[in-house]
Parts: structure tokens; sequence; C-alpha cells
């Protein structure tokens, strides 16, 4: 699942994907440009994956600690 939202001159500062496989949400990739890093990207898109694979009842993909 992707999604590209682009306003005006604005850059894609980072993204995430996921799969569905069965009843079952994966995280395939998260990633964010390293000039922005530290700003909340990352976890406003995990937020949004976490979301969007609610929404499709894959209740297992869930936030947890990951790498800084």
């Amino acid at each position: 699942m992707a999604e590209i939202k682009q306003v005006g001159d604005a850059r894609v500062m980072g993204h995430g994907v996921f799969w569905r496989v069965a009843d079952e949400a994966e995280l395939g990739n998260l990633t964010v440009l390293s000039e922005v890093r530290g700003r909340g990207i990352g976890g406003a898109l995990l937020d949004r994956l976490l979301s969007r694979a609610r929404r499709g009842r894959h209740g297992c993909l869930s936030r947890g600690q990951g790498y800084e």
C-alpha cells in the first residue's frame, strides 16, 4: 500500500509501506530523509500506517520500539 501526496513544490520527505497477508499486516519499509529526521515525520508515518492497517482489521501491526 502506498500513498504519495504533493502540494505545489513540496518534496517527499519519507514513505512507509505495509502489506497484508491473510489476517496480518506486515511493515515492509519506513524511511525518512536524513536531513529532516528528528521532527516526528517517521512517527507520523508509522501512526498513519497503523491506522490504515487497523481499518483493514489487521490489528497485529503495532507500534513498538525501533531504531533512532
